[in-house]
């Protein structure tokens, strides 16, 4: 059945789970380009030139062909790497856009479109950054449609403002009431460029209390105004060369508070709410840890292994700096420095072991008293820093033809770029099913080798130092790795015939070899690509990928509908291409070899061809008054070449069933007749007897409601696999069913392994609180199957 499907992989103690979407789709035809010639959209750039270009998989254009462009703006969240820690989103504001159409129309004899168009019409202002969703729709000559759906970011303002507040030992928001608690603002281009010498507008707004319950009914639109409106305080800022404006807020009172700042010119907006004094928390003595930060840099974003890391430290005068280099839970190295007044520069090596990426833990001291600042007596900087090992990489070469063709043979050739040794596994998949969400090549190095998160603790006395302000030190610094997962809207679309899925490995390639492996294309016409994911066990990862058309100088594609009906007329509209001058005559017939459709005007066509191109044919055909599976037979002839397209398609009584019981009394050593007539369409009726000295119980029909899998939490799993111990005893069972019952029954004392707990309870669904009823339930049904000799899973 179609769904998510959880695959669980177990190595050793550890528990691995993919989500794997198993839907009905039909593979695209059309390879569809839509460029709007940058990945990154602006509204400073409208109106946007795009340029949309339609191929048949197989190479020559889609020409003059329905084509449909589709926008809708959605929210994306807003941040930029040199400003970690500050929100650049308004909770303020919410978007309000709506799908649009942006271009609706044809193609050109080339496959080719030209449009402007703008993505933002209605002046509502947005939260933040955006995600401009596309859907083109491509429809074929026979009916058909392609379909892709991509995403690329949106900027709507020129410049963003950000916030950002002290945090507690939780990491969360926070500020002390009584105190000047300081907040730091931000402002940069769409790049994420500072902006120096430019004023922002903070307003500070304490809000009612809100319980999770009441969230999705919050009104804050009230606050959203860039003059600040009934803020409780506000203040006008003036941004440093960093891009940086600083300002103090006293809260005298505990509650919840939204601090928003907006940039006058842009008309951007950000905020961030805290809580301010919980009447069961002590305040924090002393002030906040945003004091005792410092800013660290690298001297560039990624160093490759046997490079020399620069860190570059600022410092006071006479001061000692302490340099760590932490992964993980782990600290690699540690070393004592003297640092100058001004900006210091540490040189570290970068070793294998860093790679991924390390965290530079920078903590500097200055002298306990004469000293040139009001800074606290001890700063810190955590700074993550990029390393790549390039032994890690694997290089796979995969070697193929330039072409394939439908039902033919063909060998693929793969090795390593340097010889070296690995295991790999080879897929190739229909373009078209890959274009549908735009599915790029597994890189497992990027997985494997994603930046880690940072999960050293650090603690230190510098905090109860009399007469020197320390700062308060975070006590668990855990910075976040791993890249965020793309986000695309689950849609679900019809499937019917199956694409191209050529999957073979784990192999095994030597040192220095090169593997050859043989496929047999099936009757295919398109596009397809290979795949190649390798490993091998020094821990070093690679890919490959190469894209292939598949095609021959005659070429022949059908479209069908989804599913057919007893008595139904339709048009069966046939593509037919040919590739080479020598392909003119060419003579198309169409057959159906289950009997189901028959073609009143016949079943053949001649088409001729003056030069290399495509034609549409028509051929109208109707369904008989059976049921079952028309497998219909395409067959194009000309030249000397020879195409087929073959397809399933169900024809199938789209009305309910219907059952009718006839009840019979037969008095004993009497004989009566039964006179009855089925109803429904003929192939799709059966009658069955079933005698009984008790009133009859239909058990015949009920069987098909009572044999099936368990779903569902646990009295749905239960309930479902109970009556199935006693079937058999109720009504005869085929070999067959009796299989069935067998299957169900064991998922089911499987499955129960899930919702039970460490006391042995069982709770309604996995990792739930235990519950005596499910406890009861799932028990009696245990000792149940047990007593009909089934065998319970341990534990």
């Amino acid at each position: 059945p179609t769904g998510p499907w959880t695959l669980k992989v177990q190595a050793g103690g550890a528990t691995f789970e993919k989500i794997l979407r198993v839907e009905t789709v039909k593979p695209n035809r059309f390879k569809i380009q839509l460029d709007f010639g940058r990945e990154a959209l602006s509204r400073s750039d409208e109106p946007l030139s795009g340029t949309l270009q339609v191929n048949w998989l197989h190479g020559p254009p889609a020409r003059e062909v329905p084509v449909q462009v589709e926008s809708e703006l959605k929210a994306a969240p807003t941040a930029f790497p040199n400003f970690g820690g500050f929100r650049f989103d308004d909770p303020a504001r919410e978007v309000k856009a709506e799908p649009r159409i942006l271009f609706d129309s044809r193609t050109d004899a080339r496959g080719s479109a030209r449009f402007q168009a703008r993505l933002l019409e209605a002046d509502w202002p947005a939260p933040g950054k955006l995600a401009a969703s596309f859907r083109v729709r491509a429809e074929e000559p026979g009916g058909g449609f392609s379909i892709q759906h991509f995403d690329l970011p949106y900027s709507p303002y020129p410049a963003y403002c950000g916030v950002r507040i002290p945090e507690n030992d939780y990491g969360e928001p926070r500020l002390d009431i009584g105190r000047d608690n300081p907040l730091r603002f931000a402002l940069v281009d769409e790049a994420g460029r500072p902006l120096s010498g430019k004023t922002l507008n903070v307003g500070v707004y304490r809000l009612e209390w809100s319980w999770w319950w009441e969230q999705p009914y919050e009104n804050l639109s009230r606050y959203n105004s860039s003059t600040h409106f009934n803020a409780q305080s506000k203040a006008a800022l003036q941004t440093n060369s960093r891009g940086l404006a600083e300002w103090t807020f006293r809260p005298d009172e505990w509650g919840r508070y939204l601090v928003r700042v907006c940039d006058p010119e842009s008309g951007h907006c950000a905020g961030t709410f805290a809580y301010a004094g919980y009447p069961w928390y002590e305040e924090a003595a002393g002030r906040s840890a945003e004091a005792a930060m410092m800013v660290i840099a690298a001297g560039k974003e990624k160093y490759r292994v046997g490079e020399t890391i620069e860190l570059k430290v600022p410092a006071g005068q006479d001061c000692r700096v302490l340099i760590t280099l932490e992964k993980g839970g782990r600290v690699l190295s540690h070393r004592w420095e003297a640092a100058r007044a001004g900006e210091n520069v540490f040189r570290l090596p970068a070793t294998p072991e860093m790679a991924p990426n390390v965290y530079a833990h920078v903590t500097l001291l200055q002298a306990h008293t004469e000293r040139d600042n009001d800074l606290p007596m001890r700063l810190y900087g955590v700074l993550p820093i990029l390393v790549e090992n390039p032994d890690t990489r694997l290089q796979p070469r995969l070697e193929m033809p330039e072409e394939l063709q439908p039902r033919k043979p063909f060998e693929v050739r793969v090795a390593e770029e340097g010889g070296r040794r690995m295991a790999y596994t080879i897929a190739i998949v229909d373009e078209g099913l890959l274009d549908l969400t735009r599915f790029p090549t597994p890189d497992p190095h990027a997985a494997i080798y994603a930046k880690e998160a940072l999960g050293v603790k650090t603690w230190d006395l510098y905090d109860e130092v009399l007469g020197a302000y320390g700062g308060q030190l975070e006590r668990l610094l855990s910075i976040g790795g791993g890249q965020e997962l793309e986000r695309s809207a689950d849609r679900r679309r019809a499937r019917r015939f199956q694409p191209v899925v050529l999957c073979a490995g784990p192999f095994l390639l030597e040192a220095g070899r090169t593997r050859r492996h043989r496929f047999t294309m099936p009757n295919y016409v398109g596009s397809v690509r290979a795949m190649v994911v390798a490993a091998n066990r020094e821990g070093a990862y690679g890919h490959s990928e190469a894209t292939v058309p598949v095609r021959e100088a005659l070429m022949v594609l059908g479209t069908l509908p989804r599913v057919l009906g007893p008595g139904e007329t339709l048009r069966l509209p046939v593509s037919v291409f040919a590739m080479e001058p020598s392909v003119r005559k060419v003579t198309v017939r169409v057959e159906d070899e289950a009997g189901l459709l028959r073609f009143p005007e016949g079943s053949h066509r001649e088409i001729t061809f003056s030069e290399p191109g495509e034609a549409l044919l028509s051929f109208p055909a109707e369904t008989s008054e059976r049921v079952g599976v028309a497998r219909v037979r395409i067959l194009a002839e000309g030249g000397g070449k020879r195409a087929v397209y073959e397809a399933e398609i169900q024809v199938r009584n789209p009305n309910p069933p219907v059952s009718d019981v006839f009840v019979l009394d037969v008095p004993a050593g009497q004989t009566r007749t039964l006179e009855f007539r089925i109803p429904g369409v003929p192939g799709t009726n059966e009658a069955v007897l079933e005698l009984s000295t008790l009133p009859p119980l239909n058990l015949h029909q009920r069987l098909k409601w009572l044999l099936g899998y368990p779903h569902g939490c646990i009295e749905q799993t239960v309930s479902k696999a109970f009556p199935q111990l006693f079937v058999g005893k109720l009504s005869p069972l085929s070999k067959e069913q009796s299989a069935e019952v067998e299957r169900n029954v064991a998922a089911a004392l499987e499955k129960l392994r899930n919702f039970q707990q460490s006391s042995g309870a069982f709770s309604y669904w996995p990792g739930g609180e235990v519950d005596e009823w499910a406890t009861s339930y799932a028990g009696h049904f245990l000792l149940e199957a047990q007593a009909q000799g089934y065998r319970l899973p341990p534990g």
